[in-house]
């Protein structure tokens, strides 16, 4: 296999390779450097990819490595706003390094140019509102990962088309997060449980006690996903 272009440190992107399916074509969504999509071409996951950014310049970087690779026969660029101008012909989509709430908007938005696409999804922050949103707009949630990297915890999921209902705590940790939790879990969901007891702490001190109640509640929560 052609040498890789992601470093032992990259396992946040690794991780999203990790779970993107064997399929024909990929969509790279919000592209930037271009790195998952090479790589998933490079290790025979796709076919093909579509590189799309809203940014021409971003864009260009993917352009430049995909020639570096000579990979140019199989990857399509396409400046665009969200999932504008994908075909149907595309099996997985890739939304990452994002806030929620706009990998959110983008997936509504663009709901039939995704048509039954695969979604994988890696949110930088808002990820209950992810979530909520994706099982209240005909998606459901088949896969969930964690990846630990310089001292962060990125959470990536697999959604597809269907229906699913979460309760509070599945919206909150994760459904599938909770049902397989491996070490890079219980670290995630310890990391989570701390900051949430120092965040109590800072409100305390601050007075600032309307907050308090919401997260009291997620306190328990990340002590039930550890303790189970």
């Amino acid at each position: 296999m052609p040498e890789s272009v992601l470093k032992m440190a990259d396992k946040r992107l690794r991780a999203i390779v990790d779970l993107v399916p064997r399929c024909r074509c990929t969509a790279d969504i919000g592209a930037d450097h271009g790195k998952t999509g090479t790589e998933l071409l490079l290790s025979g996951k796709c076919d093909r990819v579509v590189f799309s950014d809203i940014s021409a310049p971003s864009l260009e970087k993917a352009r430049n490595l995909i020639f570096e690779k000579g990979l140019e026969g199989r990857a399509e660029f396409l400046v665009a706003d969200g999932l504008k101008g994908l075909s149907g012909s595309v099996d997985c989509i890739v939304i990452a390094g994002m806030g929620g709430q706009n990998i959110r908007d983008i997936v509504l938005n663009g709901k039939s140019e995704a048509g039954d696409a695969e979604l994988i999804l890696q949110p930088n922050t808002g990820l209950s509102h992810l979530r909520r949103a994706l099982t209240e707009n005909g998606f459901m949630i088949c896969n969930e990962t964690v990846a630990a990297e310089d001292r962060r915890y990125y959470v990536i999921i697999c959604a597809v088309r269907g229906q699913m209902s979460l309760d509070e705590a599945e919206i909150l940790a994760g459904p599938v997060l909770l049902k397989n939790k491996n070490e890079v879990v219980r670290q995630y969901y310890s990391h989570s449980l701390e900051t949430a007891e120092k965040l109590i702490m800072e409100l305390k001190q601050s007075g600032a006690d309307h907050r308090l109640e919401k997260l009291y509640w997620e306190r328990e929560i990340w002590k039930a996903a550890l303790s189970g």
